[in-house]
């Protein structure tokens, strides 16, 4: 286990690349006697982030270089959607707290005796098991 949540190292990353988008953009290099191929991952600054080879022997790095320049788009679409999800899961949840106590004043019984129905019983299942995964989630399992 991690003493923060993937969610938190994405954020505090996130601080340090701010707005910035990466590229991928591929380069060569000539010695005078050989042209070398790669691939430069490069801020908004023209920063260069990191950099593969490519070419007959080596380019297998190229499917990660492209992962490696949608780094700082995927975490802040990973941190958007759980904020989302995270509302969304909230809202469910009172709501369903509503329905109950409306069912619930209807029939004037105890509280304590009353059955959810079966409804609000795997709706609230669905967010115990929601919550479970994102919780798998960010302790990176």
């Amino acid at each position: 286990m991690t003493d923060t949540t993937l969610i938190e190292r994405a954020k505090e990353a996130l601080k340090i690349v701010g707005d910035d988008t990466w590229s991928l953009t591929p380069q060569e290099t000539y010695d005078g006697r050989s042209t070398t191929l790669y691939y430069r991952v490069m801020d908004q600054n023209l920063n260069a982030i990191c950099c593969e080879e490519y070419g007959a022997h080596c380019d297998g790095g190229a499917k990660k270089m492209h992962l490696i320049a949608l780094a700082p788009d995927l975490a802040r679409a990973l941190i958007r959607e759980r904020e989302a999800r995270e509302r969304l899961a909230r809202a469910l949840d009172e709501m369903l707290d509503h329905v109950f106590q409306e069912s619930f004043a209807r029939g004037m019984g105890e509280i304590e005796d009353a059955d959810e129905g079966p409804a609000v019983a795997r709706a609230r299942e669905t967010l115990t098991a929601y919550r479970k995964a994102q919780e798998e989630t960010d302790n990176d399992k």
